[in-house]
């Protein structure tokens, strides 16, 4: 994934039930990174 400035921040996604993919690894350092709030804020894949 890439951030609004274009770096690249690695993640991995898991498959869930029902084709329905989340992503873990990485995922929590880019919220924390980017200030991102629950509810508040969406990104685009």
């Amino acid at each position: 994934m890439y951030d609004i400035k274009g770096k690249e921040h690695s993640m991995t996604p898991k498959l869930w039930e029902y084709r329905v993919y989340v992503l873990k690894k990485g995922w929590n350092t880019f919220c924390q990174k980017h200030s991102l709030r629950e509810h508040k804020d969406f990104v685009t894949m």
